[in-house]
């Protein structure tokens, strides 16, 4: 009955019964790419069972096959990547669908401090991604001129972001991300709520330089980029209007076998 466990079993060839257990500490359906590290997670057990030898790209490639091809969705490359590789990277995706994977040169004390003043907070709502998407993808297939000129502006800030990361200008990152933001929800009405409307500028109003919800949008969970001066004053604000910090850190080494039996 689980489609993704269906695709991934169909991609091998398992000559016995099979168990399966899939135990995540967050909620499907809240932005944070559960699907796709799911997807090359379940891969990975898969292939090492039939000792069969998969690069990394290989691994997220047949990720993305599964979730874009074989389903149908709307969803992008950036989440099976990130969940194969870890780390901070930058994604360069051609029209034909070819992934450049390359680490971002951050040193170990921007790491830590952007590692610290990202922080996560789940709203409450879950919502299927694949319409808000799908959506957004009509307003770009069709032409819609702002939804255009939005995706090429968000295009740019990438490139922006990546040179702002890597010469540690940590807060213009920060600003970057609320830029960004505006300009997606301009992309689709299914993006935002006034609930989440009112509770980003009340994060912006208490110390936050910039922010999103992750994924498509529509609910899961806000991340805000607020400096560490701030972040008594915004902690204690946050709490107050009953939103739940997640405790989170970067991850460096991507999927990962734990042990073999």
């Amino acid at each position: 009955k689980n489609e993704l466990f269906k695709k991934c079993l169909g991609k091998f060839n398992i000559p016995k019964g099979l168990e399966l257990h899939s135990i995540s500490e967050l909620p499907g359906n809240t932005g944070c790419g559960s699907s796709g590290a799911f997807l090359v997670a379940t891969l990975k057990l898969l292939s090492l069972m039939e000792r069969r030898i998969l690069a990394t790209k290989d691994l997220a490639e047949l990720a993305c096959h599964i979730e874009m091809v074989d389903l149908g969705l709307s969803s992008g490359k950036q989440d099976q990547y990130a969940s194969a590789f870890g780390g901070i990277i930058s994604l360069e995706i051609d029209t034909q669908g070819e992934v450049t994977v390359t680490p971002l040169k951050l040193d170990y004390i921007s790491r830590k401090h952007l590692n610290h003043n990202l922080i996560f907070y789940y709203s409450g709502i879950s919502r299927e991604a694949n319409e808000i998407l799908k959506e957004q993808n009509q307003s770009i297939g069709g032409c819609n001129k702002s939804a255009v000129a939005a995706m090429q502006r968000i295009h740019e800030i990438g490139y922006e972001s990546k040179i702002l990361l890597e010469s540690g200008d940590l807060d213009g990152f920060g600003r970057s991300l609320h830029e960004h933001w505006e300009l997606k929800k301009s992309m689709s009405s299914m993006m935002s709520t006034p609930f989440i409307d009112e509770t980003y500028q009340f994060a912006m109003d208490q110390g936050a330089l910039g922010g999103k919800v992750m994924g498509a949008g529509g609910g899961g969970f806000f991340m805000f980029y607020v400096p560490a001066e701030k972040h008594n004053n915004f902690r204690r604000s946050m709490q107050q209007r009953n939103l739940k910090e997640m405790d989170w850190q970067f991850d460096h080494s991507g999927v990962t076998q734990v042990y073999t039996i």
